[in-house]
């Protein structure tokens, strides 16, 4: 009788490899997602979902705080929502972005989207030829509430006319999703004079230059410390008349 050895081995060391996926900046689009350029609050403080969290209104130009999401749904759902997004158990994956990668400039509009940080990092480590870069995102999660928390809460029935005026103008925007990531990878692309462009190579004694916030990872991308909101998805137009109807 044969016997015949089976060596199963655990998918990550199989895909080792491969390359990472590519993000298709159309499908955040086609979902509403506005990214937050640089990104914006920490989802392990209470605040950044005061802030920044669903629920919040905030004027689309700045990320100013109309009326903060404690205000507009009340203290005790916005502590369900901070303690569910930071739950293992609870909180929730955000596939479009969880281990994607993509060049920095491809998403959002006006000049594309940025990390603070980005240019100290190329100055750290001089880096002034480089003049491309792609992110890769962690671990992805995304925290929302329902169209019918949103009609039932407290606070919109006491947001003031001007405000949700600018609501139904795209001026402001309710935030019904906050999308957040455990971590970010910067890759420095140096662009060539004859077209191409090569991955820059971090020596040694530059990288010692980042402080803590920053480390350069194995496989040549510079680590953002997270976890970090990263971007969101507004309550759309059609569900804002509904929350808000005529008086």
């Amino acid at each position: 009788m044969r016997i015949y050895l089976i060596i199963i081995l655990p998918l990550s060391l199989i895909c080792s490899n491969c390359a990472p996926k590519k993000l298709n900046p159309d499908d955040l689009a086609s979902q509403g997602f506005t990214p937050f350029n640089p990104q914006q609050g920490n989802p392990a403080n209470l605040n950044s979902w005061n802030l920044r969290g669903p629920g919040t209104i905030l004027r689309t130009a700045r990320y100013e705080v109309d009326y903060g999401a404690k205000y507009v749904i009340g203290d005790q759902l916005m502590k369900k929502v901070f303690e569910d997004a930071n739950g293992t158990q609870t909180r929730v994956p955000f596939a479009a972005l969880s281990n994607t990668r993509t060049a920095g400039g491809s998403l959002g509009a006006a000049g594309g989207w940025n990390i603070d940080g980005v240019a100290n990092i190329k100055a750290s480590l001089n880096l002034s030829g480089s003049s491309t870069y792609d992110i890769k995102f962690g671990d992805t999660w995304v925290a929302e509430l329902t169209g019918h928390d949103l009609r039932n809460a407290e606070g919109v029935r006491t947001v003031d006319g001007d405000t949700i005026t600018n609501l139904k103008q795209g001026k402001s925007q309710l935030i019904l999703k906050t999308i957040y990531t455990d971590s970010l990878k910067i890759y420095f692309k140096e662009t060539k004079e004859s077209g191409g462009s090569v991955a820059v190579t971090i020596p040694l004694q530059d990288q010692q230059k980042l402080d803590g916030n920053y480390k350069v990872t194995n496989d040549g991308g510079v680590e953002v410390s997270g976890p970090i909101m990263i971007g969101y998805v507004p309550v759309s137009k059609d569900t804002i008349q509904s929350i808000f109807p005529k008086k």
